[in-house]
């Protein structure tokens, strides 16, 4: 197949890292992104062995910063399950992540990830090899409309121009544009996004002595993550069972105080945690996902990340499953005879793949946050069984991938 231009709508990880495995394939490639730049916010993210191993595959550089900047999962370290009370529902041990997996479990704030990415786009961050693609990044600047025909893809943009190349792939996250021309080729028609019925309320603290390796916690209606980042500092994420909207209407003062309160009766360190977050360093977002789809093309568009398959956080695997995605496309579109081969392939490794884990993220979405009390025995008792298991055995599905 003769060199590809790809227009990327959406500069966010799947974006980026979709870039750059072009890139380092010789392709070249041009990222829009609507936003100015990525602030930094209490976000913080969770790379599984899966997704490290994607990140290799794009960029061994950035995959090696990444483990510097980011902090790498201990062996003696255990996944604690928790009640809102503190007591001990179940205790995972991690393992050896590298030597089980061949790549460590990494936990990172989300900005600095973005970081990392534009050093490696902008060349701050140095790479034997990147290869010969050119690419570039647009910022403020989003995919409005979509056009294609036999010769070409083109994209209205919003600041009035337009771009064509042979390629577009939709980056753009939940609210994807690009997502409607593949949605419409498959069903004849778009679906919004639907509401997972909870929210999500994150910010970051320091370390605690009480938990330092993190833990998850479950209430009514309401579950508790945290996961250090550093050896000083962690981030945390409540999702709250709440009518769409009602929570990002509050003003951050009355969310925070809102959350302290819900919160001020769990377990230490949960209400130190929301006390200690500054002000600025704090994010409410509803949560939202979209019927699967059967396939993420159609001609010369193409679908990743949360564009193709956004998932709720349950199971943390919305950006692993997205570098996946970049990994595998970037491959694809280097080495397949024609376009509609590189897109057939594509789909073949991973649209079952991601669908599966979608689904399991809805459904522990709706368990975790069950309110009546009878629910939440039975929740808890189902964590108790399912995490008696070996942990090596329930990962080897996700955690063995190969790019």
């Amino acid at each position: 197949m003769r060199p590809l231009k790809v227009i990327i709508a959406g500069g966010g990880l799947a974006g980026l890292a979709l870039g750059l495995g072009l890139r380092r394939h010789g392709l070249d490639a041009e990222v829009f992104e609507r936003t100015d730049g990525f602030g930094l916010t209490g976000s913080g993210i969770v790379l599984s062995p899966n997704g490290v191993k994607a990140l290799d595959h794009i960029s061994p550089a950035l995959g090696a910063e990444l483990r510097k900047t980011g902090r790498p999962s201990n062996p003696g370290s255990r996944a604690l399950m928790l009640t809102s009370g503190g007591k001990q529902l179940a205790a995972q041990p991690f393992g050896d992540m590298v030597g089980n997996w061949g790549a460590p479990l990494v936990a990172i704030m989300r900005a600095d990830l973005h970081r990392l990415l534009t050093a490696t786009v902008t060349g701050d961050l140095p790479e034997a090899g990147a290869g010969t693609g050119r690419l570039g990044v647009h910022h403020g600047t989003a995919v409005t409309g979509v056009t294609q025909d036999a010769s070409g893809v083109t994209v209205e943009l919003s600041d009035g121009r337009s771009v064509t190349g042979a390629v577009l792939a939709g980056a753009d996250g939940v609210r994807s544009v690009v997502r409607a021309v593949v949605e419409r080729a498959e069903r004849g028609a778009t679906r919004p996004p639907r509401y997972s019925g909870f929210t999500s309320v994150r910010g970051s603290a320091p370390r605690p002595s009480v938990h330092p390796e993190g833990f998850i916690s479950g209430g009514r209606g309401v579950q508790f993550f945290c996961s250090p980042v550093s050896e000083e500092r962690l981030y945390w994420v409540a999702t709250v069972k709440a009518p769409e909207g009602s929570w990002p209407a509050k003003t951050l003062d009355t969310a925070r105080a809102d959350l302290r309160e819900l919160l001020g009766s769990w377990h230490d360190p949960v209400p130190a945690m929301i006390d200690s977050c500054d002000p600025d360093d704090f994010l409410v977002t509803d949560i939202h996902d979209r019927p699967p789809l059967r396939r993420w093309s159609a001609g010369r568009v193409v679908l990743l990340g949360d564009a193709a398959h956004p998932m709720s956080p349950m199971l943390g695997q919305g950006a692993n499953m997205a570098l996946e995605d970049a990994a595998c496309l970037a491959d694809q579109l280097a080495q397949a005879a024609s376009l509609p081969e590189a897109f057939t392939e594509y789909e073949r490794f991973r649209v079952t793949r991601a669908n599966k884990y979608a689904s399991m993220s809805r459904m522990l979405g709706r368990l975790g946050h069950l309110s009546n009390p009878l629910g939440v025995a039975f929740r808890d008792t189902m964590i108790r069984l399912m995490m008696r298991g070996n942990p090596d055995k329930a990962n080897a599905d996700l955690y063995a991938y190969r790019p």
